[in-house]
């Protein structure tokens, strides 16, 4: 994770290849890091906390990739986009219907099985098209 990820040069070319074959709907996980345009992270909060830490500590380019791909994204008018940004992820069974939320990053996890039912969930339905919600457990602060 010492060299720069490797989302921002691909999510051009899918959103190219969308155009291309006709596919009108792509959903893009990102990190739970990941800022949304627009979205103010203060300085003393665990979201920039933790930024700080994985990309000084541990030398990884992660975040700002998604980051990258977030900015990108919100230019994009012809393809029906949606872009997950879920908690940490862990095994396990399924723990509740997964929230989507504008919260503030905050330390927590959900499963993957939460978070594939939520994704799947997007094909058919456009209420998030073009929304970068952050996917959390209940309760939440923002909803979206």
């Amino acid at each position: 994770e010492t060299v720069p990820g490797p989302m921002a040069f691909a999510v051009p070319a899918m959103v190219e290849g969308c155009r291309r074959h006709g596919v009108h709907r792509l959903i893009v996980q990102a990190c739970a890091l990941a800022a949304a345009p627009g979205e103010r992270i203060g300085w003393l909060t665990q979201g920039n906390l933790v930024r700080t830490v994985v990309r000084w500590q541990l030398g990884s380019y992660v975040v700002q990739d998604n980051d990258k791909v977030l900015q990108y994204l919100q230019n994009i008018r012809d393809v029906k986009w949606i872009v997950t940004r879920p908690a940490g992820l862990i095994d396990g069974d399924s723990a509740g219907i997964a929230a989507p939320c504008m919260d503030e990053f905050r330390s927590a996890t959900i499963r993957y099985i939460d978070v594939a039912d939520w994704t799947l969930a997007q094909v058919e339905s456009d209420a998030y098209v073009g929304k970068m919600p952050r996917l959390y457990y209940a309760p939440v602060q923002v909803s979206i």
